[in-house]
């Protein structure tokens, strides 16, 4: 019942029917909170996704406030989750934390926005060294956000080509195999532009 009213939400959300949306998704958590009061183990992590997807629906609709505590609850569990299976549940801690740094950035709260970039850059980092096909290009899409970040919330132009042309070189290979992904190297090229910066060379194949 809780997966399909989730999935309900997930297609209202989509054709932008955000009221059924909203009710189905909290009625999903309240179904998702009571299972995992019995069995936390198995229900916890839908608990969080259901709190993450409130929250962006919630920031979609620009409802800010309760955008934040439901992303707060979530990134609390997730954290409490990669605890115990770091390898299962930390793409799902870094997603969280750019949503948050997003949300941050959209409120001017840049000090907190820095913060969660930089960690989920810092765990995307780690699960890329271990499986860069997996996990290339959410680390490039975090170095786009932290290139833009710096261009225009906390302008610092070392820090925003740097992050722009690391982007570029982990993205010109992908973008040789996925080509879905220009958009995302047309972004960090734009960056590059914007700061009167070269891009940095290509790495070799």
């Amino acid at each position: 019942m809780a997966l399909t009213l989730n999935n309900l939400a997930v297609l209202h959300e989509e054709t932008k029917a955000f009221s059924p949306a909203l009710a189905e998704y909290e009625e999903a958590l309240q179904l998702y909170r009571s299972l995992a009061k019995a069995e936390p183990k198995t229900f916890l992590p839908s608990v969080a996704l259901t709190l993450n997807n409130l929250a962006v629906l919630h920031y979609k609709t620009q409802s800010y406030s309760p955008a934040l505590k439901e992303y707060e609850e979530a990134l609390k569990i997730r954290r409490s989750l990669v605890v115990a299976e770091p390898k299962a549940f930390s793409q799902d801690l870094a997603e969280t934390l750019i949503h948050l740094a997003f949300l941050h950035t959209q409120t001017q709260s840049y000090g907190p926005a820095l913060k969660e970039f930089e960690e989920a850059l810092k765990i995307r980092r780690s699960l890329a060294e271990a499986d860069p096909k997996a996990f290339n290009q959410d680390l490039a899409e975090t170095l786009i956000s932290l290139s833009i970040f710096h261009f225009e919330a906390m302008p610092d132009k070392a820090k925003s080509t740097a992050y722009a042309q690391e982007a570029r070189s982990i993205l010109i290979p992908l973008c040789k195999q996925a080509p879905h992904l220009q958009q995302y190297l047309d972004q960090a090229e734009q960056v590059l532009a914007a700061n009167n910066a070269a891009p940095a060379a290509a790495p070799v194949q």
